[in-house]
């Protein structure tokens, strides 16, 4: 089955013949992939009717409803965390994640995926200090609109404010990425006006920060 390019992604992240969490399944697209093509034993879960119904329906439409389980709750609730599931939570905004992740269960979770389309440093931040460290990354462009996607693992490291507001692994491997965070930071000191004199000094610090950035990929 095809999917999209930030699905695919993540499913690339994940080994084969893995136990998988997805919160938030939506259509169980993902779910359905990860059994197909790498052997994986998913539980798909949300907390709205409609996209379970959704789910029901493909996992029907592929034969799969013996081997993925189906499942309505809220977040981490209602689903049994092991320490070798990879616990999934993609296309949702970063409050809404940190959310599920106040759970008591998330001290369980030693794989976990995220994707979030907004406040990423945030998200960085406050999933470190859960206890997690940031594996690896990427950056993925569908539509002029990009996706980022974190694999994190039980741990600790200490991160500079730059790697929470763009990301350890892309500042040194995605010089794409980099111009594009370029570009919003540049529009966005255009809309600052003149009398934010502390804002506009940040924006300019982390516009040069960038620059620089690039400039070391470059060469």
């Amino acid at each position: 089955m095809k999917l999209s390019k930030r699905l695919k992604t993540i499913a690339n992240m994940i080994p084969i013949n893995t136990r998988v969490l997805d919160i938030g399944c939506d259509h169980a697209l993902l779910d359905i992939y990860l059994t197909l093509e790498k052997g994986c034993r998913c539980v798909a879960s949300d907390i709205n009717d409609r996209a379970l119904k959704s789910a029901r329906d493909n996992v029907i439409k592929y034969d799969l409803k013996n081997k993925i389980d189906i499942v309505c709750a809220p977040g981490l609730d209602g689903v049994e965390v092991t320490e070798d599931s990879y616990v999934v939570i993609a296309g949702m905004g970063t409050m809404t994640i940190l959310d599920i992740l106040s759970s008591p269960q998330v001290n369980k979770i030693q794989h976990l995926i995220l994707q979030s389309n907004r406040e990423l440093e945030t998200l960085r931040k406050e999933v470190t200090r859960l206890g997690f460290y940031i594996r690896e990354e990427h950056a993925i462009e569908e539509k002029g609109i990009y996706y980022v996607i974190i694999l994190l693992e039980k741990g600790v490291v200490s991160y500079r404010e730059m790697e929470y507001r763009y990301g350890p692994y892309l500042l040194k491997h995605d010089r794409s990425y980099l111009k594009w965070a370029l570009e919003r930071e540049r529009e966005m000191l255009a809309c600052l006006p003149e009398i934010y004199v502390e804002k506009r000094k940040k924006q300019e610090q982390n516009i040069l920060f960038l620059e620089a950035c690039i400039g070391c990929q470059k060469k």
